[in-house]
């Protein structure tokens, strides 16, 4: 889509677009936007990426090698009304054509009441979750969240998630019953995934894991992705497959707890903690199955890079369906742990095989995602010409 109105020099208009994340650490949204944005007509739309605290650097050189900048705010998660005020005078001071905001919960929604009292015209707000985190309180934040949602539910112009459970979270009814919202996959770079046997022995060789049951766990090490269940489950599937090995891919908060029940089961020997790695296709490649036994999730993009990588995945029952792309996935009940095992054991020496066409048909590849957010970006430009 052409824009309808060209500055004096008659040179196409470029829209300013400010992407926003409250937090930039090393998860899946940093890992989507880095993806994504790319992808974006870079003369046709100015991105600035802006998060109110900075968590990690670890995808830091990645965004200077993209030529991304990424604004850090006030670089504390402290008192949302400085987190909103330096929104504003940010917004007031640039003067953005949109914002899309990336968010987690409800609370946020205040960044795009701040956009609205700036002036912004089009404030896209974009759910990429489902639940809160487990904490005393988590009640309290929870009653916080629901009430935001609808005292700020006019703040933005456009809806956006990465799933039905995502929207139905964080959107009022008034959204959600009349489908005000557009889905956006988080689409991947399937041809990157796409299994190499070559890469696979080398990714088992610096594991050390030749002749191992490989089971591969990707996600912030925290209380939704719950990879304590998983240390549980190793007992058992050791006693039929002992030479079995956990890969754990991220940090986060549970790490040393983790560390500690490992020790504690007595099966330190067959954990690997990798911390965090963009090497992600490769730990796919060299896995025999994934596993995410996450309590929540807005969608689990990981599910949808094993499936690329022709890799089984048995997921909880709180992974949204969306994910269900091939039939390499599965889901389970997390009361049911003597199923788990048995349904991962079951996954061992599954051929690998080609699901490239699979995935783009559902839409999933990351061009894909692209064009979404472009044609929701075109209504806004066509809003604001």
């Amino acid at each position: 889509m052409t824009c309808d109105v060209l500055p004096e020099d008659g040179t196409e208009k470029v829209t300013r677009v400010c992407v926003f994340c409250e937090k930039w650490g090393s998860g899946g949204i940093e890992a989507f936007l880095m993806n994504v944005i790319p992808r974006l007509d870079g003369n046709r739309f100015e991105i600035r990426l802006v998060t109110a605290y900075l968590e990690s650097e670890a995808y830091l050189p990645r965004l200077r090698e993209l030529g991304t900048e990424l604004t850090v705010l006030s670089n504390s998660l402290r008192g949302c009304h400085t987190r909103f005020s330096a929104f504003y005078r940010l917004l007031k001071r640039e003067r953005f054509d949109a914002v899309h905001l990336n968010l987690y919960d409800g609370l946020a929604l205040g960044y795009a009441a701040a956009a609205k009292r700036a002036g912004v015209p089009v404030r896209i707000v974009h759910s990429h979750n489902s639940d809160l985190r487990k904490s005393l309180l988590r009640p309290a934040k929870l009653t916080v969240h629901r009430i935001c949602r609808k005292f700020f539910r006019n703040a933005p112009t456009h809806f956006a998630a990465c799933s039905g459970k995502a929207a139905e979270f964080m959107f009022d009814r008034s959204v959600t019953r009349a489908g005000r919202w557009t889905l956006i996959r988080n689409g991947i770079d399937a041809e990157r995934f796409r299994c190499d046997p070559a890469g696979r022995a080398r990714m088992r060789t610096e594991l050390g894991a030749d002749g191992a049951f490989v089971i591969v766990c990707v996600g912030r090490l925290c209380f939704q992705k719950n990879q304590s269940f998983l240390l549980g489950l190793l007992t058992a599937i050791m006693a039929q497959c002992p030479k079995t090995l956990l890969v754990l891919a991220g940090e986060g908060e549970d790490k040393e707890l983790l560390r500690g029940k490992a020790e504690e089961l007595g099966v330190s020997d067959a954990v690997r903690f990798l911390g965090v790695t963009e090497r992600i296709p490769e730990l796919l490649w060299a896995g025999d199955v994934l596993a995410m036994p996450s309590v929540f999730e807005g969608l689990g993009i990981v599910a949808i890079e094993a499936q690329a990588a022709g890799l089984p995945a048995v997921c909880s029952e709180q992974v949204p369906r969306e994910t269900q792309i091939t039939d390499l996935i599965s889901y389970l009940p997390l009361d049911e742990p003597a199923r788990w095992a048995e349904r991962l054991l079951s996954c061992r020496d599954i051929p690998r095989r080609d699901t490239f066409e699979e995935i783009r048909a559902a839409g999933y590849t990351i061009g894909d995602t692209a064009e979404t957010i472009r044609r929701l970006w075109s209504r806004a430009e066509q809003q604001i010409r």
